[in-house]
């Protein structure tokens, strides 16, 4: 017989801190990190730079222009 286990949902943040044998000193230092995080902060950022590379495209000229034959002269003119 197979027994399936099931976790609670948990985010990475808190696996990361649930195995007991992590040094304190690590766990203090994730949790001092996770309070300086600004989910809005980073959005923003994130926000910003797309703008910034979209700004930065560079716009490829149409080359198969050179390639087509000039417009030809109308026929009254070619008289």
């Amino acid at each position: 017989m197979v027994v399936q286990r099931y976790y609670l949902p948990a985010t990475p943040y808190e696996r990361a801190l649930a195995p007991p044998k992590m040094a304190a000193a690590v766990k203090k230092r994730l949790r001092d990190q996770s309070r300086e995080l600004d989910p809005v902060a980073l959005l923003l950022e994130i926000r910003a730079i797309q703008d910034e590379l979209g700004n930065r495209l560079i716009v490829v000229p149409d080359t198969r222009a050179a390639c087509r034959a000039p417009p030809r002269a109308p026929r009254a003119a070619r008289q």
